[in-house]
């Protein structure tokens, strides 16, 4: 990848045609590695991710398994897609440490402040 690539991902909440999207990706995971960027810590952590926001359980788990296969190692998810059983059914029995894992959690309903 250049320093202004980018891989744009579109979802669609049709299985099919998500499937049919994802699998023309192929050949970009397959014949490119993924680049990483070094955080503070030390951890390196995948530049691209597979996201799953707007699919269901079903289309998730399909859709990290068959990005697993052609060559993500970093999948996106969050709290409120709730799709976590998906996510977690296609990542289940994979070494942990094959692949990076983000998340996002809901902010609280209320604002309360250290000073307070």
């Amino acid at each position: 990848f250049g320093s202004s690539a980018a891989l744009i991902f579109v979802p669609s909440p049709n299985r099919s045609s998500h499937i049919m999207k994802l699998a023309c990706c192929m050949t970009l995971g397959a014949s490119a590695a993924i680049p990483n960027v070094k955080l503070n810590n030390g951890v390196e952590m995948p530049l691209i991710s597979l996201g799953t926001w707007q699919y269901n359980s079903s289309v998730a788990e399909d859709t990290v398994k068959l990005g697993i296969k052609v060559g993500f190692n970093h999948i996106d998810t969050a709290n409120n897609y709730k799709n976590q059983d998906g996510v977690g059914r296609a990542l289940a029995g994979l070494d942990r440490k094959s692949y990076f894992l983000t998340t996002k959690v809901p902010a609280p309903t209320t604002t309360k402040y250290y000073d307070e």
